[in-house]
């Protein structure tokens, strides 16, 4: 995963140069400028790349599991791929948009109980695996190169989530006991967001974006038993809930 993230940063810096050139160059021939369309710049196919980061935040919460508690929301790269279509209606632009994106978006929660006799440890880690969206957008063209937007639609993703909890009794060790449990599954939900788009050559642009993704709530519950032979019941519910920020480079046929 890591040589992906790798290889999309360097293809969206190399492509972002590419294109600033291609556009140096129109604007230093006359020839090649006048035959660069003034018209329906934002008309038809287009396919690119993006990368950013994103942030997923207070996704867990842990029901049943008395304690101090103590958040992780860690911030991470995303990168993928999109394709769309776009119809122009002079300033007014609508289209479609698809995107599948790789993710190591992660959030964790830990809880510690102590009651003198005993100690109580609670770990509970979410990681989005992949995400993925549909959208319809529509935008604003205030000027000829330059494109704002709005954009929403539905989305899905693979949301993997472990819990572990273990009990440490301070006068008697064989008495500790612990366990844990795991589920990965795919999840549906929505998505809503804005960016920019500039076209910096005749069939290149970049932009800039923001997406918030709400993947559904689903809870676990986790069922133990202590040595002595008390039962522990906990759930835990997971949000699937995360923001991300990315820039992208379109290519338009």
């Amino acid at each position: 995963m890591k040589k992906l993230q790798c290889s999309l940063i360097l293809l969206l810096i190399c492509v972002c140069i590419n294109s600033v050139s291609a556009d140096e160059s129109n604007v230093n021939n006359p020839e090649s400028s006048a035959k660069s369309p003034t018209t329906n710049l934002w008309q038809g196919f287009y396919a690119g790349i993006n990368a950013g980061y994103g942030h997923n935040a207070g996704n867990i919460d842990a029901r049943g599991a008395g304690g101090v508690k103590s958040k992780d929301e860690e911030h991470s790269f995303i990168g993928g791929i999109q394709v769309g279509a776009n119809r122009q209606y002079g300033d007014i632009v609508v289209g479609i948009e698809a995107d599948f994106n790789d993710s190591q978006l992660e959030d964790s929660e830990s809880i510690y109980a102590d009651y003198g006799y005993a100690e109580d440890y609670y770990h509970h880690d979410s990681k989005v695996d992949w995400f993925s969206t549909l959208r319809g957008r529509i935008g604003y063209a205030p000027h000829q190169n330059l494109l704002l937007f709005v954009t929403g639609g539905a989305a899905m993703g693979r949301i993997e989530s472990k819990s572990r909890f273990e009990v440490d009794y301070t006068t008697y060790d064989a008495w500790d006991t612990s366990w844990s449990s795991s589920a990965r599954d795919t999840r549906f939900g929505g998505v809503v967001g804005a960016g920019a788009e500039y076209s910096v050559a005749s069939r290149w642009s970049v932009k800039a974006e923001y997406l918030f993704v709400d993947l559904g709530t689903k809870t676990n519950v986790v069922n133990g038993t202590y040595v002595n032979g008390d039962a522990k019941t906990y759930s835990v519910k997971n949000k699937g809930q995360f923001s991300t920020f990315r820039l992208g480079v379109n290519f338009r046929f």
